[in-house]
């Protein structure tokens, strides 16, 4: 019986794995996508100096941030660090789960050290983005990345990009890559980190797509 169990197990285990790299196979190779925008929802921010005006945190920079990423496409945007002829930008669905961000979620989420099964996972910020049940009219693909962790003890920002098949509201794809914050003022040195997260994502993005 515990035989017949494994073998089920290793089954279902390389068909998973199968899924996950077509799924990749086919967003790879689609020229189209949608970017939904950058979720501060669930990011932790580790060191309290570097957070001291936590109303600007929650209600001001998130959408300051975003509208940074939107505008300079050529520097922040997904196009040519996941090799897409056009990029789409809808930021309404991740513009409303930010605005709903309050001083006391950050206060929650604002400390010194937090254990690192408190930080967003993978496969939570994949649940969270499948429950936003986002679509695009005539793309296939969209993202949202998730912030998951601003650590001004280390100057890293640490992100979490889950790629969905709209059509039928599955994970096409997933990466955690994080970056070096830098930068003058408080907007820019933390911009500076996504701007080097996405330099990170584009060298395991290739490597992954490479290995198809």
């Amino acid at each position: 019986m515990k035989k017949v169990q494994l073998i089920l197990l290793v089954v279902l285990t390389v068909s998973f794995a199968s899924l996950k790299a077509q799924d990749l196979k086919g967003f790879s190779s689609a020229k189209t996508m949608t970017f939904f925008g950058v979720d501060y929802s669930q990011t932790y921010y580790i060191g309290v100096d570097g957070f001291k005006d936590v109303e600007k945190v929650a209600t001001y920079y998130p959408e300051v941030w975003n509208s940074l990423f939107r505008k300079e496409t050529k520097k922040f945007g997904l196009k040519k660090y996941l090799y897409k002829d056009e990029v789409f930008n809808y930021s309404k669905v991740i513009e409303d789960v930010n605005s709903k961000i309050t001083e006391e979620d950050v206060k929650l989420r604002l400390g010194n050290n937090f254990d690192q099964s408190n930080i967003l996972s993978i496969e939570k910020a994949e649940k969270i983005a499948l429950s936003y049940k986002l679509n695009s009219t005539n793309y296939k693909y969209g993202a949202v990345v998730f912030a998951s962790e601003y650590n001004k003890n280390k100057n890293i920002g640490s992100y979490i990009l889950v790629v969905l098949n709209l059509e039928n509201n599955t994970v096409a794809y997933t990466n955690a890559f994080k970056g070096k914050a830098k930068g003058f003022g408080f907007r820019n040195f933390w911009a500076g980190s996504y701007y080097s997260a996405l330099k990170s994502l584009n060298k395991t993005y290739k490597n992954e797509v490479k290995s198809l």
